[in-house]
């Protein structure tokens, strides 16, 4: 809940269960994540403002020189869903939004 305040600036509008699919055999990789473009929805102060992360971009907080990763997600199949596997500098999620 703190995580999606920070980020969107309003408390979710409800709570649900999710689903999360298991993989349902032997994963093929596809290749690896370049970036992600998504827009938040409502009840998002961010409503319809577009967001594009480049996978292993740092960014530059707090005055650090920016730095490019060179480790990115995986995005693989089990030949029905989609799967993203982290590699191990990838940090998916903060009050920042998405980033390397």
């Amino acid at each position: 809940m703190d995580l999606f305040e920070g980020f969107h600036g309003s408390p979710p509008a409800r709570e649900r269960q999710v689903d999360v699919p298991t993989p349902r055999g032997p994963l093929m990789k596809i290749g690896r994540l370049l970036e992600i473009v998504y827009q938040p929805e409502k009840p998002s102060t961010l409503k319809g403002k577009q967001f594009q992360h480049e996978f292993g971009d740092t960014g530059t907080p707090f005055g650090i020189r920016r730095k490019k990763l060179s480790d990115r997600p995986i995005l693989a199949t089990d030949g029905r869903d989609l799967f993203v596997i982290r590699g191990k500098s990838v940090h998916f999620f903060s009050e920042r939004g998405i980033i390397a």
